[in-house]
């Protein structure tokens, strides 16, 4: 991390020059770290915001042009969640209640007591380290959302309970469903009575350990066919070592096929399949096996340009799809992906 990106820039707005200067000099005295800018009214903070880096928003109540809510409201429809601390010697209890209301991040009245600008800058460091970390979380989760929806590999995600949270296109040509009509569903629903016993020991095996684990089994695809898959199973755990989500890649080798390493199975009479010797269970790889590379994250085709054609049935990831989306299932599901680490 370069020394730009180490230091915290700091937004403060306040229509009293005098004032302004005095607690910007306070905040870089509290902190090495604090680069302090100030604006004298909400339309010169704005500018500000909107040509300069700003890490957080300081602001007073009492502005020449606006209130410092005003501002609020504004700074989060163009900016998001940008820290915001309301820091007045003019608000009161509604003020507030309505700056809650309203999503600002912090409030704290100004005061003459001892110690007021290191809780005023003790804040503000809270607030950028939780934004930070947020914005790199959601950072991650997209590239990982990427990943997946783009691999041509088959690839399933499961929370702890294992209930589909997302699927990708690959993994809907192999299971021949679409992923809202799994999203929120067990494993039982892909897995015939036949093969859940030892399905169900392998998922086990995996939640206790916290360790990678391989099983070729039968799948019922949505049509009511039979295939036999090799899944691949990684799972994601928390700093306890719990395990939070998995990920299961159904079919190994052969990934740009539509259905990968799942073969046809009879619909009467046992499954014949070279890579397995029991139910579930998989034997060492043999010799000479083919190896599938690993696979980039690719851009997403842009809008009318090359690439696969939207598919019917898909949940809507921005959360205007009908139903249970993805990303409901995942915010009840899982926690933030800093502190994780995939096994």
């Amino acid at each position: 991390m370069s020394a730009a990106e180490r230091t915290t820039r700091i937004l403060y707005v306040d229509g009293d020059e005098a004032s302004a200067a005095h607690t910007a000099a306070c905040l870089e005295r509290e902190a090495d770290s604090f680069e302090v800018v100030t604006a004298d009214s909400v339309r010169d903070g704005l500018d500000r915001i909107e040509t300069e880096r700003v890490d957080c928003v300081v602001s007073e109540y009492d502005l020449p042009d606006r209130t410092g809510l005003e501002f609020l409201e504004t700074v989060r429809e163009r900016y998001g969640e940008l820290p915001f601390v309301i820091f007045t010697g003019h608000g009161s209890e509604a003020v507030a209640s309505e700056a809650i209301g309203a999503g600002v991040t912090d409030y704290l009245q100004q005061s003459n007591e001892p110690g007021r600008d290191a809780v005023l800058a003790n804040r503000v460091a809270a607030a950028v380290d939780e934004y930070r970390s947020r914005s790199e979380d959601e950072s991650s989760e997209e590239r990982l959302s990427l990943l997946v929806d783009e691999s041509p590999m088959g690839v399933i995600e499961w929370d702890g309970e294992m209930r589909v949270v997302q699927m990708n296109p690959a993994a809907e040509d192999i299971l021949g469903y679409s992923e809202a009509e799994l999203v929120g569903k067990q494993w039982t629903e892909i897995v015939p009575p036949s093969d859940r016993a030892p399905v169900a020991d392998v998922i086990a095996e995996i939640m206790e350990t916290g360790t990678k684990a391989r099983n070729v089994n039968e799948n019922v695809r949505g049509d009511g066919e039979r295939i036999t898959c090799e899944w691949h199973n990684r799972v994601v755990t928390d700093d306890d070592g719990s395990v939070v989500t998995m990920f299961s890649l159904p079919g190994g080798h052969g990934a740009t096929a539509p259905r990968g390493r799942c073969r046809t199975a009879p619909r009467d009479g046992p499954i014949a399949d070279e890579s397995r010797d029991a139910p579930g269970r998989r034997r060492d790889d043999r010799p000479g096996r083919p190896r599938h590379p690993r696979h980039p994250g690719q851009l997403r085709p842009p809008p009318g340009g090359k690439g696969r054609p939207p598919r019917t049935g898909r949940v809507d990831r921005r959360g205007q799809g009908g139903g249970r989306s993805p990303s409901d299932v995942r915010a009840r599901e899982r926690t933030r992906l800093a502190g994780l680490r995939i096994r």
